[in-house]
């Protein structure tokens, strides 16, 4: 069975998706044994608090939860 979405369905399910990042506080970044909770997000980057966080460099490990992101 074959299924089509259209692409403003698409770009519907996108945008809630988006907000639904922007809105939930489980988002976090782990970087070797510290774990930073994200307080905004958008397409191409994120913030931390910066009284935590002195130098954060590198790579890093996102995740909603326990849901392992980028």
């Amino acid at each position: 069975m074959n299924t089509f979405i259209t692409a403003d369905v698409c770009k519907g399910f996108e945008q809630a998706r988006r907000k639904a990042l922007k809105s939930v506080n489980r988002r976090c970044v782990h970087t070797n044994n510290n774990v930073f909770h994200i307080t905004e997000a958008w397409t191409d980057g994120f913030s931390v608090p910066a009284k935590r966080v002195k130098n954060l460099r590198g790579l890093v490990d996102i995740y909603d939860g326990p849901k392992h992101l980028f």
